[in-house]
C-alpha cells in the first residue's frame, strides 16, 4: 500500500508542476490568448456536430469498457507484484495467488470465486 501512496504523490508533484508552468507561461505574457487566436467556426468552415442520445450512449459505453480494461491490465500488475513478493519471502505461488486472490476479493467487495475469476481473466 505504500508504494501506491509514492506514486500517487509523485503523479501529484508532475501534475502540479506542469501545471504551474502553463500558468506561468501564459499568464506570465510567454502565449497569446488562444481564444482571440482562434477564429469562429463559421469563419473556419466547419461547425461540431452536436452529438445525440445515441452518441452519448456509444460514448458513456466506451468509457466503461477502457475502465474494465485498465481494471483488468492493474489486477495482473498487482498478482505479478504478489507472487514475486511471496517469491522473495520463500513462500510459494500458490499461497501467493491464494492471498492475492482473498485481498482483491477484500478490495472489490465480492466473494473469493469472482476475485479468482478476475485474476484468472487478467492472466
Amino acid at each position: 500500500m505504500r508504494h501506491i501512496m509514492v506514486r500517487l504523490i509523485v503523479i501529484a508533484a508532475v501534475f502540479e508542476c506542469s501545471l504551474r508552468s502553463v500558468v506561468f507561461v501564459y499568464y506570465g505574457g510567454g502565449m497569446d490568448d488562444p481564444v482571440d487566436s482562434w477564429g469562429s467556426e463559421e469563419e473556419c468552415g466547419w461547425v461540431a456536430p452536436v452529438p445525440d442520445a445515441l452518441d452519448l450512449v456509444a460514448d458513456a459505453d466506451m468509457l466503461v469498457c477502457v475502465r474494465a480494461a485498465e481494471r483488468l491490465q492493474r489486477i495482473e500488475w498487482y498478482r505479478r507484484e504478489a507472487v514475486a513478493d511471496a517469491a522473495r519471502h520463500g513462500l510459494g505461488r500458490d499461497v501467493a495467488e491464494r492471498s492475492a486472490r482473498l485481498e482483491l476479493a477484500c478490495v472489490l467487495r465480492v466473494g473469493e470465486h469472482a476475485a479468482g475469476v478476475l485474476l484468472g481473466r487478467a492472466e
